[in-house]
Order: structure tokens, then sequence, then C-alpha cells
């Protein structure tokens, strides 16, 4: 059906695909569970399904055309839910940006 450049080429697109959504559920995992909430998105868990199922799938069918269409709901995460997380980690410097209250003495 395909000749054998082509194949090649929708290998790459697909595993390109799914480096794209394991990077978005690794993402997702290490932001605060507070932050989605805050910003009015999916809750944490939901996000985790649905890019954990989309991965999965891409694996599960390998170089098929339609494993191309899974990367969707990872470029939604990363394209809108990501930058309004961003201010909720700790890893982003500078110290500003909203952040729940610490439960410590001080």
């Amino acid at each position: 059906m395909f000749s054998t450049s082509q194949s090649v080429v929708l290998l790459l697109l697909v595993l390109a695909s799914f480096l794209v959504q394991v990077f978005a559920l690794i993402d997702a995992g290490i932001r605060p569970a507070h932050a989605y909430l805050a910003e009015n998105k999916l809750k944490k868990p939901i996000w985790l399904l649905i890019l954990l199922v989309a991965a999965l799938l891409t694996y599960a069918l390998g170089g098929s055309f339609y494993s191309l269409l899974l990367v969707t709901p990872a470029l939604v995460y990363l394209a809108d839910v990501r930058p309004k997380l961003q201010p909720y980690s700790r890893r982003s410097g500078g110290g500003s940006g909203p952040r729940r209250p610490s439960s410590g003495g001080w």
C-alpha cells in the first residue's frame, strides 16, 4: 500500500506524536491538582486519564495513520492547559504567581 519512504515518514510522525503525548502526560502529572481547579480546567485525574488512554492507543495502533489523530488531546493540553498551570509550578522561578499557602507553622 505504501512505499518504503512513505512508511518511514509515517513511522517517524507516529513516533513524534507518541513522544509529544508522553511529554504532555508527564507534564500533567507534575502539575499541582489545585491549579487545574483554580484555572477552571478539567480535574487533574481526568486529564491524566485522557492523555494516558491516547498514548496507549497510539502505542497499540503502532504505525497506523489513525494513531496520528490521537495526538490531539496532548496538543490541546500543551496549547491551552499547560500555559495556565505553569505559574502554579514550583519550577517556575522568581516566586511570583499564584500558589496555595503552605500549611507550615511560620
